[in-house]
This record gives C-alpha cells, structure tokens and sequence, in this order.
C-alpha cells in the first residue's frame, strides 16, 4: 500500500488552489453543526435536563447526513476537482445515508457502552471502599476510561470507510456498507490509525492560531483519508484479480472497482 508520507502529498496536490473554498466549506460545516445543536437542544431546554441530554443524542442523529456530507465531500473533490456547499445538505433526503449512518452511530455506541459502564462501576467501588489517595484514584480511573474506549476506537477504523463506500455504491443497503468498510479495513486499522496520529503536529500547532488553523488542517485530513481510501480500494482490486474463485462457484471475494461504478461479487 502506498506510504502516509504519499497520500499526504496526493492530497496536498488536490488541495492546491482550493485552500480558501475548503477553509469556507469548512467554516459552513462547523457553524451548520452549531446552529442545528443550539435549535434543538434550545427547542427543549425549558423541560429539564433530563430531557436536555436525551435531545442531545437526538440532535446527533440529525447530524448524521451533514457529518457524510461533509466527509465524502473531500473524496467527491477528488473526483470531481470541485467543492460545493450544497454537497453538505445534499443526503438529507436519502434514506440509506440515514439508515447506514444511524446503524453505525449505534453500532459504535453499543460498543463503548459495556466498557463505561465497566469503569463507572469500578470507580464507584474505588470511591466507596475510600482506601485509596485521590491523585491515585484519579490515575486509575483515567486508565480504566481509556481500556473501556480501546473497543470503541477499534471499531471506528474498522468502519472508516463506510462513507466512501456508500459514495461509490449508491444503491448499496443499509448493513452491507459497514461489512464492507469491515473486511477493507481488515490488517489495515493500524496504518489509519498512525496516519491520523502523524497529523496531531498540525493540531498543536493550529491551536496557536485561535483555531484558524483547524479551517485548513481539517480539509487536509479528510483529503488525505480519501486518498487512503482510493490507496486501499486499487490494492484490494490488485489483490482480487489474482484470488482464485471457490470451486462451487460462490461468492468469495469483492472487487472493489475503482470508478464510481459500484462493485461485483466474484
């Protein structure tokens, strides 16, 4: 596969001349998320903080079709070598952006659910038996966070791909884009997982812009994970025509084609 260092620069290489229009659409992406969270939540503020926080994971949900639009945006400009604000708003009215993106939204919570759960109760019990410092019960509890999301973060890079497969294979139904996401990202968690890792600099340092910074480095990322993604999908298809078909004629492998014409079981 190709190295991180190359997929930075095909993505600069696509950024180049289009700074400003990505910085914008990110801007509009960001306030899109603001205005619609400070609507819903505010809509529902009056009856309580309860309801408040059972409204939040509502207006998350709503996000869903924006946050696609938003991601395969970046992968569309790669294709398209053009980057509209409509291109945001534009799967509002697809259901199997909705379906798709409220599975995975699910799936992810499911999975981090049982390991906070697991700390909430270990840190209770460590607080109620009162034998520990508090510098100590906090440094435990910090680690038994972190071990309670490792399954969470698994399972996010193992659906990473879900959008730009989706993009690619428009009547694609519901769970099959996360399967799918699931086997391309087989062996292949880490590599994303240290990509995204190598920009981390970049934050530090877009924090000493007052987060300017973040209008340019964000669009930088998202690009350059599209690139992964083009990267992965030639090296699957590569691969895929050297596999030997099953010699009961079923479906082994999936082609991963690399035009925007959807895909084939072999």
């Amino acid at each position: 596969m190709v190295r991180n260092g190359e997929l930075k620069n095909r993505a600069l290489a696509v950024l180049e001349a289009k700074w400003m229009s990505a910085a914008l659409f990110t801007f509009v992406f960001y306030i899109s998320i603001y205005a619609i969270t400070f609507f819903v939540v505010g809509l529902f503020t009056p009856l309580g903080e309860n309801v408040v926080t059972l409204v939040s994971l509502l207006a998350n949900i709503i996000l869903l079709p924006l946050v696609f639009g938003f991601t395969v945006a970046f992968y569309r400009m790669r294709k398209e070598n053009k980057l509209e604000i409509k291109m945001l708003y534009k799967y509002y009215d697809e259901m199997p952006v909705w379906t798709t993106m409220i599975l995975k939204y699910l799936y992810l919570m499911l999975w981090v659910l049982p390991g906070l759960i697991a700390a909430v109760a270990i840190i209770l019990l460590m607080a109620y038996s009162n034998t520990m410092s508090e510098i100590t019960m906090t440094c435990i509890a910090i680690i038994v966070v972190f071990l309670a999301m490792i399954p969470y973060y698994v399972k996010y890079y193992s659906y990473s791909m879900t959008e730009y497969i989706m993009t690619d294979n428009p009547g694609i139904k519901n769970n099959e884009a996360i399967e799918m996401s699931m086997r391309m990202m087989q062996g292949k968690k880490e590599k994303l997982f240290v990509l995204d890792l190598s920009f981390i600099g970049w934050a530090i340092l877009a924090v000493f812009t007052l987060g300017i910074g973040f209008l340019f480095l964000i669009p930088y990322w998202y690009t350059t994970r599209a690139a992964f993604y083009e990267s992965l999908k030639a090296e699957l298809n590569s691969d895929a025509q050297d596999e030997p078909q099953a010699t009961n004629g079923s479906s082994v492998i999936y082609d991963f084609k690399t035009e925007n014409t959807g895909y084939t079981k072999q």
